[in-house]
């Protein structure tokens, strides 16, 4: 029996199969006792895929060539992100008797420490230049943002109060220079979840939108001048919106075909579109491009 990646790594490939307009099918044939995979993540050379699955009863990060393969184990632990050279995988792993952020080299070899604190944390994000990792932690008693050295240290506190309940539908977004960090925050509205800016150093921090529900994690431009995001305004009327960092203008883009549920997007690499993941007022699920967001 075929065994595919599961409905997460179906949704990644197919926007990589969008992008490359050919079709992308991978399999697991060599891993017959799959119960559980999950977590996966494309490597920035679209090459190799990370995922986690417990095929063999512990919770393991696998990575399998894009084009197919035997599925290589390369440690312990879960919600991987790769670095933006692709050499790296930073990951959470209770190895050292309390959840912390480790990384490995995807060659293998001893895994390196980056965290460690018994904080519960999500939402890895590596920095566009590989030396930093931000996460959101409650170490403070609240869900905020962190940021510590790749290699290990301190952890810093960028944020105060961001979310007071476990919200582990975010995480911190750096923008491609690695100067600023998007997040979304409930902090000035309990009825409303706003997208945020602030700098990676932790000053300026700037309220982007008001009133407010923005879903999933917003998309930063490749060109690092605007933000993506969706949110639900009254009604339950889903809005994609891009918000201009230069000039604080925000327009809503118009959906066509039209789409009744919108679940995660990411920019296509011109900056001029975005691909969509939803359902459109049909009913099918797939991949929508929308066009016209410069």
């Amino acid at each position: 029996m075929k065994r595919t990646i599961g409905i997460a790594g179906v949704i990644l490939l197919m926007v990589v199969a969008a992008c490359a307009q050919q079709p992308v099918d991978l399999t697991l044939a060599a891993m017959p006792q799959v119960t559980r995979t999950g977590d996966v993540s494309l490597s920035p050379d679209g090459q190799t895929v990370a995922f986690v699955s417990n095929h063999d009863g512990a919770s393991k990060i696998w990575l399998m060539p894009v084009k197919g393969g035997e599925p290589r184990a390369l440690t312990e632990g879960n919600q991987t992100q790769w670095s933006s050279d692709g050499k790296t995988i930073a990951y959470l792993s209770g190895r050292g008797g309390q959840t912390d952020i480790w990384t490995i080299s995807v060659a293998g070899g001893t895994p390196t420490r980056a965290t460690n604190d018994s904080s519960a944390k999500h939402g890895i994000r590596w920095s566009p230049d590989g030396t930093k990792i931000a996460y959101i932690s409650n170490r403070s008693k609240n869900q905020d943002i962190y940021v510590v050295d790749a290699k290990g240290g301190e952890p810093r506190q960028l944020t105060q109060k961001t979310n007071e309940w476990d919200e582990f539908r975010w995480a911190p977004e750096w923008s491609p220079d690695g100067k600023h960090i998007a997040f979304v925050s409930g902090q000035s509205d309990y009825y409303s979840d706003d997208l945020w800016e602030i700098d990676a150093d932790g000053t300026h921090q700037r309220k982007l939108t008001t009133g407010i529900w923005v879903q999933g994690y917003p998309e930063w431009s490749p060109d690092g001048k605007s933000l993506a995001y969706l949110s639900t305004r009254l009604a339950d009327v889903r809005v994609l919106a891009i918000r201009s960092i230069v000039t604080g203008e925000t327009h809503e883009l118009q959906m066509r075909p039209s789409l009744s549920y919108l679940n995660g997007l990411t920019w296509m690499p011109d900056g001029r579109s975005l691909a969509i993941i939803g359902t459109d007022h049909k009913g099918r699920e797939g991949i929508f491009k929308i066009e016209g967001t410069s």
